[in-house]
């Protein structure tokens, strides 16, 4: 299954005398996301945060995988799971069929 995974700067601010321990942390953990298979892409957002698109097995799954990330505890999380579009696509026309349309 794929996610959408949003964070963005959360209420409570990284310590600045752990900030680069935690961010070179943060860095080396997506990079073996992303070698692993377990993120496809990852970008930030100008104005800090950012978003990934990733792979899980269940919504447990991605929980477990998020409390391992070393900023998780600095940062307001938003979660969305994914469907192939061609799939919606799909189904939107089978629902319009079916209703009548």
């Amino acid at each position: 299954m794929k996610f959408l995974i949003m964070a963005k700067p959360g209420r409570t601010p990284i310590p600045p005398e752990h900030a680069i321990g935690l961010l070179q942390a943060a860095k080396k953990w997506i990079d073996e996301h992303l070698a692993d298979g377990r993120i496809d892409c990852h970008y930030h957002f100008l104005d800090g945060g950012g978003f990934s698109i990733s792979n899980g097995d269940s919504h447990e799954d991605i929980l477990d995988g998020l409390l391992t990330y070393p900023l998780y505890p600095f940062m307001s999380w938003e979660v969305k799971p994914l469907c192939e579009w061609k799939h919606s696509y799909d189904q939107y026309v089978e629902a319009y069929k079916r209703a009548g349309s």
